[in-house]
């Protein structure tokens, strides 16, 4: 019991420091600035409707994305940008292709990769939803944001990448992973994701499960600049634990992580993931996207009109706004800031970098809180065991004097007798034997017969 009592206290510190390891934060020491004022949203709603209107039909493999492949092309490449496409074939034996745009390219200060996916489920579902919340949304954002880079001094390299595979595995961003060197991906400075946007309630930026300072400083930019819709990212928002694809544990320790960034996290590169839900509202196990409303992604409902009916197209501009604006405030204005706090973010704890870090170290806390509440019941079950053990002694041991009621009644019993009785039963207690009792015979004193029934 004594070891118990030493070990409680241990694990409760091992506990503490590593949610302390796991969220503090180094805060950032460089100002935000306030930056030039854009309003795309009204812009990016249009795209959206003509992405999930028009080309409605993004199942990888199928004819219908040519003409959409052919869209996005033609966009960027009328903003100016190099465009590359990555052909490739993806888990479920589909060709794919991913749409990488280049800007000017400079030497120095490394690479921002800015990325959405663009496929759906179109195919799979007989009412032929179009992905507006899936992916149309991020598409639309991507689109103009990427124009609006496109006119911007940037002090690094740029790239704008429309993956496709996040209906198979996420296998765009793999495949884009897996043709770059080494130090290629180590010239990535940040990956930014636009996820499922404007179909829930609040928009959040995952960045990993431990304040680091690019993400604080990105916070910091939101504040100056007083964009609205970002809500406060929770930590630890466990869908499930892990899922092996190609060889390659893929860790979900966060909702956050379900994205187009787990294959840079697990590349060890930092990033960002914009995505709207309602972590507040736990209606739905995994998620909730709107409080009070089914969840639509990767469900027939999943359409532009459906979008606009649950919200509305105020609602839709003004989180297209918060994507967009953080985005482009943070790597334009405050560009100079953010390429220090991220320099500064892997100086900070960069075993803490990994996705895989993180899952290992929440399953460690999870075991240890848990060995704990066994060793707090363990304790509290042999405390209660060992007083009911005392409990039954005593109450075994309590005296049950029973008296011949007949007896006391005819006065064959005096007051000695009885004092007589009481003495011997207090002696049995005591453990001590009565001399008077080993001595005397039957007739000159009462017997327990005679008293007790």
């Amino acid at each position: 019991m004594r070891k118990i009592r030493l070990l409680l206290p241990i694990l409760a510190l091992i506990v503490v420091v590593l949610v302390i390891g796991l969220s503090a934060c180094s805060k950032p020491v460089y100002e935000a600035k306030r930056a030039s004022e854009i309003n795309l949203g009204e812009e990016t709603f249009a795209r959206f409707e003509t992405i999930s209107k028009t080309y409605g039909d993004r199942s990888i493999g199928s004819e219908a994305t040519v003409s959409f492949i052919n869209y996005i092309k033609g966009e960027l490449s009328s903003f100016g940008y190099e465009v590359i496409e990555q052909e490739f074939t993806s888990d479920n034996s589909k060709t794919a292709k991913n749409i990488v745009a280049k800007g000017t390219q400079k030497e120095g200060k490394g690479k921002i990769v800015i990325g959405a996916a663009w496929d759906n489920y179109y195919k799979d579902f007989e009412a032929h939803p179009d992905g507006a919340y899936q992916t149309g949304a991020a598409i639309a954002a991507l689109l103009s944001t990427a124009k609006e880079l496109s006119t911007k001094d940037l002090s690094y390299n740029l790239e704008i990448v429309f993956f496709a595979g996040s209906t198979d595995h996420w296998s765009g961003a793999q495949y884009y992973l897996s043709k770059l060197t080494a130090q290629e991906k180590q010239d990535i400075k940040l990956f930014i994701n636009y996820g499922y946007i404007v179909g829930g309630d609040n928009v959040y930026i995952y960045s990993r499960d431990k304040d680091v300072n690019f993400d604080s400083f990105v916070r910091q930019v939101i504040d100056v600049n007083g964009i609205q819709g970002i809500s406060k990212t929770p930590l630890f928002k466990n869908p499930f634990d892990a899922n092996v694809v190609q060889k390659q544990v893929y860790q979900y320790s966060h909702i956050g992580m379900i994205g187009n960034n787990i294959a840079f996290m697990n590349e060890y590169i930092l990033s960002m993931n914009f995505l709207s839900i309602n972590w507040s509202d736990l209606t739905n196990p995994v998620c909730t996207e709107k409080s009070g409303y089914e969840n639509v992604c990767e469900t027939s409902n999943d359409t532009f009109d459906n979008m606009v009916s649950r919200s509305s197209k105020d609602v839709i501009i003004n989180q297209f706004n918060s994507v967009i604006n953080t985005t482009i405030y943070s790597v334009v204005d405050n560009q100079e800031g953010l390429l220090k706090s991220i320099e500064d973010s892997k100086d900070v704890n960069p075993i803490l970098q990994s996705s895989v870090t993180y899952y290992i170290a929440n399953i460690v806390v999870k075991i240890l809180l848990i060995a704990i509440v066994l060793i707090i019941g363990a304790y509290a079950k042999s405390v209660i065991s060992k007083h009911k053990e005392e409990y039954t002694k005593l109450a075994q041991a309590t005296p049950q004097v029973k008296i011949d009621l007949s007896k006391l009644r005819d006065g064959q019993l005096t007051e000695k007798d009885l004092e007589e009785i009481f003495r011997a039963e207090e002696a049995k207690l005591k453990g001590e034997t009565n001399d008077k009792d080993k001595t005397s015979n039957d007739d000159d004193n009462i017997s327990d017969d005679d008293v007790f029934q």
